[in-house]
């Protein structure tokens, strides 16, 4: 039998996980969901006061190195994300810019085809007139 019944939602199970985990560092016996008892529950997410007195908690203070280390190391980051990253936008830029030349030059090169095909259409009409 399982330790741990998961639940199927992937941020329910991370969470109970590291509920679970911090209840077990802060020396309580918890070993299954039914041992997080709403006691070690209010002891895991005890608030405290940081040094310029504002009230947070142990995971509200993990999140957000946890959110620092996504930042970083996602495509979500500011270094990576194209909507965020200036060099990534002017590259893409400069791509699409290329594109669009290309097509006018095939364009161009279509147009010229046409005309000589009207012309030598037309002069072929004048002859036989």
């Amino acid at each position: 039998m399982p330790l741990f019944n998961w639940t199927g939602n992937p941020w329910v199970d991370t969470g109970l996980a590291v509920m679970i985990a911090r209840a077990k560092e802060l020396k309580y016996q918890v070993k299954t969901i039914r041992d997080l008892t709403p006691d070690i529950i209010a002891q895991v997410c005890k608030s405290k006061m940081n040094c310029s007195g504002e009230e947070y908690s142990w995971l509200t203070n993990t999140n957000r190195r946890l959110n620092c280390y996504t930042m970083i190391f996602s495509s979500n980051g500011p270094l990576t994300n194209t909507s965020t990253n200036p060099t990534k936008t002017l590259d893409d830029l400069i791509k699409k810019i290329e594109q669009k030349r290309a097509q006018i030059t095939e364009t161009e090169k279509d147009l010229e085809s046409e005309k000589e095909t009207l012309v030598n259409t037309s002069n072929e009409k004048d002859i036989k007139k």
